[in-house]
């Protein structure tokens, strides 16, 4: 169908239409191999060239930036991959996102565009409707409609811009490059799409009405629209999401600059030498690559300087109170099961830390070597016992809040279980802290007592808390199966319980000797009751955080 007269509506129901097939393209690519591609970002971000591989191969797959923006950032917060990698993912994202220009100069303005999306749409659509389970052909169908809207969205976009260079003449800011530029820039932040304003850029370019210079500046502009998206976005994020958009923004201006400056010998290269001048929807395709391609090639040489550069210009800011689910959103589920995780151990560890010091016991002094160091606790340990319990009571809700958010989403069962597992886990290591907690004026007043059996007993305690805790930094050490670390905890538990019925045992013949009075008797034997449930629990929150199911290991064992 030919327009007689340029149809506004034509334009914005084919820039309408085109945003929405890349969100759709988005969504399902994401269901069709989301957590291949998730798995894939975890895997290889090892190394300069391994991470902007990994960034451009899966931009190209989902064509979004956006999204693996957000997938890095969750993965970098839960501590799967380093600052380093999730920039060097960012970087290479952005070399993924020319794909779409090879798609749109290939497609778009090279075949009968309506001839090859209906066939898409319309085998889409039905599959879509037909197919009631949610299976793979189903996702397939859905992918497929999606690219046929895209392909109608370039047909419509195509069709309004042909009639509209006949009425226009913008003969008058044609030669104002910079003008171009901030166009493109304008773009791609309200659009919050560089791929939308790229094809705004092609479709002028091909109806003729603007230049080569227009259309070449109006996509080098685009990089920076969508970058001032993403570091406003940014401001309300913690120092790691501060980072990452730092990077994101930094590139892009180094490279648009490199892009202005190099822009005449792109011109020479692409138009004259490779011979594009009359096929300038090619050209412009391997211009937008090129100056994407310069810009990933110098900050793959120093991307680690880069890497300490950012970490400079974004210091770290004043410590929250988790150390893993802060740094992400719960919008990338198994990112926050992983974040979750790591943030149990901590409060473990930190739970452990507090009965040691309730029983007057250092970890500085063997007790648990390397426990320290490794899960750095120094601003913990600087904490008076009451503040470092209620630290660990803010914790605690902190990590009941993240993990509400998290099951809100849609999840597997797997990680939904994961979830109940860490989250019975601190409750237990909570009531062992709050157990130690509440007897710390009985462990106060035998520790200072002026009678050696009193005293005795407390040593006693002293003992059985560090013999414990050996034990469990032993099975935090090595990487027991779940029957061997299931039978070693059992173990620790039987002994226990052992050892505090043998201390009651004789606090009752102390009684009966007349050494201690038997005023003492009942608070004493409370306080041996009490001291035992600090290792029940404690023990307890063990085998959820292990995730060891007594009852399914005595089956399979």
């Amino acid at each position: 169908m030919i327009q007689e007269e340029f149809n506004i509506w034509l334009l914005v129901a084919g820039l309408g239409v085109f945003l929405y097939s890349m969100h759709l393209l988005e969504i399902s690519v994401k269901e069709l191999g989301g957590d291949l591609l998730r798995n894939f970002i975890k895997k290889y971000t090892e190394g300069v060239f391994k991470s902007i591989f990994t960034g451009a191969t899966v931009t190209a797959i989902i064509q979004s930036s956006s999204a693996v923006s957000l997938m890095v950032l969750a993965f970098a917060g839960a501590g799967m991959i380093t600052l380093s990698g999730a920039i060097g993912v960012i970087i290479g994202s952005n070399l993924g996102t020319t794909i779409t220009s090879w798609v749109i100069a290939g497609l778009g303005f090279k075949f009968s565009i309506e001839a090859v999306s209906l066939p898409f749409i319309g085998l889409g659509g039905m599959g879509i409707a037909f197919i009631r389970r949610k299976t793979t052909l189903k996702k397939i169908s859905a992918l497929a409609f999606a690219f046929g809207l895209l392909l109608l969205g370039l047909g419509f976009m195509k069709e309004a811009t042909d009639v509209l260079a006949d009425q226009i003449d913008i003969s008058a800011i044609a030669d104002s490059k910079l003008l171009f530029l901030f166009g493109g820039v304008m773009l791609a932040a309200l659009m919050q799409s560089s791929s939308a304003a790229v094809l705004i850029a092609f479709s002028g370019l091909y109806s003729g009405i603007f230049g080569w210079d227009a259309a070449s500046h109006l996509v080098i502009g685009t990089a920076l629209g969508t970058t001032i998206t993403v570091f406003l976005g940014s401001i309300s994020g913690g120092t790691l999401q501060k980072r990452i958009a730092a990077s994101h923004f930094f590139f892009n201006v180094v490279t648009v600059l490199i892009a202005l400056i190099l822009a005449p010998l792109y011109n020479l290269l692409i138009l004259d030498i490779m011979g594009y001048r009359e096929d300038m929807i090619i050209g412009l395709a391997l211009f937008h690559t090129f100056f994407k391609l310069v810009g990933v090639i110098l900050f793959a040489a120093i991307l680690l300087p880069y890497t300490n550069f950012i970490k400079w210009v974004i210091s770290e800011s004043k410590p929250v109170q988790t150390r893993y689910i802060s740094k992400i959103t719960s919008e990338v589920p198994e990112a926050g099961v992983e974040a979750l995780k790591n943030e149990a151990v901590l409060f473990q560890n930190m739970s452990l830390y507090f009965i040691l010091k309730s029983f007057g016991l250092s970890v500085t002094q063997g007790v648990l070597p390397g426990f320290t160091h490794r899960y750095r606790l120094e601003e913990f340990k600087k904490m008076e016992a009451p503040d470092r319990y209620e630290y660990l009571k803010d914790l605690q809700a902190e990590i009941y809040s993240f993990a509400a958010s998290i099951r809100a989403q849609e999840i597997k069962e797997s990680d939904d279980k994961e979830i109940r597992n860490r989250l019975a886990a601190v409750r237990s290591y909570m009531m062992a802290v709050k157990k130690a907690k509440d007897l710390s004026p009985d462990i106060t007043k035998l520790r200072s007592s002026g009678v050696d059996v009193m005293r005795e007993l407390y040593l006693d305690m002293q003992r059985l808390v560090s013999f414990i805790a050996r034990d469990i930094g032993t099975i935090d050490e090595l990487d027991l199966e779940d029957k061997a670390a299931l039978s070693k905890i059992l173990a620790m538990d039987q002994y226990a319980d052992k050892q505090v019925n043998e201390a009651m045992d004789r606090l009752n013949k102390m009684v009966s000797a007349g050494s201690i009075p038997y005023r003492e008797q009942s608070s004493l034997l409370a306080v041996y009751n009490e001291f035992h449930q600090i290792f029940i629990f404690f023990l307890e929150g063990l085998k959820h955080i292990k995730e060891l199911d007594e009852e399914q290991i005595a089956v399979t064992g």
